[in-house]
């Protein structure tokens, strides 16, 4: 199969093949258990994509991109390897964020509602009381970051 790119694209391309690929290698499964076998050929098949993929750089005038490695593989350059990264990581920061807030959020709401008060309430009633108290969380975080976060069960202390 034959993919007819403009530049902007194949640039598109290979930045998400290779976050995709960063995603699956941080996640190193247990070799040892049968499903995750799949998805460690899966993530070899997704590298060997992304090679196949950046031998095409020089046609898009992005040679500069790419590189040799010790064993004969064409990979990117460590610069440019970094650029991207740096967009996994931005995210990987904000879902941190994200997730707390909404985690405590969720975790507050329970504790004031009954599990008869949830089931009862419509789920549109439920979402906006728990963004209200998100809301609370992020802009603390916001303002704070993890400064006042606090664990206060003594036993951990």
């Amino acid at each position: 199969m034959k993919l007819d790119l403009t530049k902007k694209q194949y640039e598109a391309m290979v930045k998400s093949l290779y976050l995709s690929s960063a995603v699956l290698r941080s996640y190193r499964p247990d070799p040892e258990k049968e499903e995750e076998e799949q998805e460690v050929e899966e993530e070899l098949e997704q590298e060997k994509l992304l090679e196949q993929l950046l031998k095409q750089a020089p046609q898009f005038d992005l040679g500069h991109w790419i590189r040799t490695d010790e064993d004969g593989k064409t990979i990117l350059t460590i610069e440019k390897e970094f650029s991207i990264y740096e967009l996994l990581e931005q995210f990987e920061a904000l879902s941190f964020w994200n997730n707390l807030a909404e985690n405590l959020a969720q975790r507050d709401l329970e504790e004031v509602l009954s599990d008869e008060d949830l089931m009862e309430m419509d789920l549109g009633e439920e979402l906006e009381k728990e963004l209200k108290i998100q809301e609370k969380y992020e802009t603390e975080f916001i303002e704070n970051g993890l400064q006042n976060l606090r664990l206060i069960n003594p036993e951990h202390n």
